[in-house]
């Protein structure tokens, strides 16, 4: 079998399954078993597959076809213009959360000291990028995350980015991993914490073989953000910014949680490319 004969024949069952992009899924899935990229395919189309390679190949469409997503089964995902590894043990990263990269590079000085810390950085991607495109060196870079296996892969993902001496990994949960003796201000946390509702979850298949730890947070999905800033009133420090990524549905409430803990503090929500409310920059002087 061919390039191009797997191509056709994985993005027709695909397609049977009423797989979205069909054609798509099945360059990327056969292209990350060849490690090449997918121009490579349309380039080679004529390359007989090894009987490794093809059987290797039918099992991913296979999984696929099952509802397992793609980054799962190639072990990648492109996020913010770098490669992360991923697995079962990490959220997939969104291209929505890269406002949330963009907004903290800048509000971040570009000099000076600082200190940035991310909760719950499940593949590392969002600090990974931020250390990666600030040239600011004297910010201190902390991240962490209760789940061991993700943290795991975020330091993997900063070692294959040469940015792993850079940032000081913790396993814990929020700013229980802070040590608050170190802080230096301006404070920018950074968290992309589980935000969806347990019904939500149920109504949304394409999501269901990822983490739940990662994704639900309590009947309203704000039980963790309500931690996070119940913790944050405990660090003596002025100039702290939180930029947190949130539901579209959740702006009014995440406001009024935000004055309740820190009424001066202003807030302003971020809309995505796609118009949806996605970003809370919580700031207090």
């Amino acid at each position: 079998m061919t390039i191009k004969q797997g191509l056709l024949r994985g993005a027709k069952k695909l397609e049977q399954k009423l797989i979205e992009r069909p054609d798509l899924e099945a360059e990327l899935l056969l292209a990350g078993i060849l490690h090449q990229n997918r121009v490579f395919l349309l380039a080679h189309g004529e390359q007989s597959l090894t009987l490794r390679q093809k059987i290797k190949y039918q099992a991913l469409i296979y999984l696929k076809s099952q509802g397992w997503p793609t980054a799962y089964l190639t072990g990648h995902q492109e996020f913010f213009g770098l490669d992360f590894l991923v697995n079962n043990k990490t959220l997939i990263p969104r291209p929505e959360t890269e406002l949330l990269v963009e907004t903290a590079l800048k509000i971040i000085p570009s000099a000076g000291p600082a200190t940035v810390i991310e909760v719950g950085t499940g593949s590392g991607c969002i600090i990974v990028s931020v250390v990666k495109n600030n040239p600011n060196q004297e910010v201190n870079y902390q991240a962490g995350e209760i789940s061991r296996g993700a943290l795991q892969i975020a330091q993997i993902n900063a070692s294959r980015y040469e940015v792993a001496d850079k940032i000081k990994f913790v396993h814990g949960s929020l700013l229980d991993l802070v040590d608050k003796s170190k802080l230096t201000a301006p404070l920018i946390i950074l968290a992309n914490l589980p935000y969806l509702t347990p019904e939500q979850v149920k109504n949304s298949p394409s999501i269901q073989r990822e983490p739940q730890s990662a994704l639900i947070s309590g009947s309203d999905g704000l039980d963790l953000y309500r931690e996070l800033l119940a913790q944050t009133r405990g660090l003596s420090i002025k100039n702290l910014t939180l930029i947190l990524e949130i539901d579209p549905e959740q702006s009014d409430a995440i406001t009024a949680l935000a004055k309740n803990y820190w009424p001066e503090a202003t807030v302003e929500i971020l809309a995505d490319f796609r118009g949806q409310n996605r970003i809370a920059v919580i700031t207090n002087k």
